[in-house]
């Protein structure tokens, strides 16, 4: 098994929306491992490889940033603690739900009047 040259563990935790997930990078010379999932998992492991040494290195760099800008903390690798913590991005607020039209009546009052009325005379 190959070691690491350099390696990032990031968490971004949201109690607003329920968000609690880890990211994990290591680099391997010319390719590198993405671990990710929900703080508590095993998560998922995907590779990407390069034809050169520089390449994966500023790729790594450019993903690594990007989580950041995304609300990504870094942990510094150390093992995630269980019990969640305030929220570190602004929470996404949706979109309230315009009201509807209320639903138009079958009969206006006058014909819901004229049509009892044209019962009642048929009961007499």
């Amino acid at each position: 098994m190959a070691i690491a040259t350099k390696s990032d563990y990031l968490e971004f935790r949201d109690v607003a929306t329920n968000s609690n997930k880890f990211w994990r990078i290591e680099l391997y010379g010319t390719y590198f491992e993405v671990t990710f999932g929900r703080i508590g998992t095993n998560g998922q492991t995907q590779v990407k490889r390069f034809g050169d040494t520089y390449a994966a290195s500023d790729a790594y760099t450019k993903l690594v940033r990007s989580k950041r800008a995304k609300g990504y903390v870094d942990v510094g690798g150390k093992a995630a603690p269980t019990a969640p913590t305030a929220p570190t991005a602004k929470p996404i607020t949706k979109a309230k739900p315009k009201p509807k039209a209320p639903a138009k009546p079958e009969m206006t009052t006058q014909e819901l009047i004229d049509s009892f009325a044209e019962t009642l005379k048929q009961l007499k």
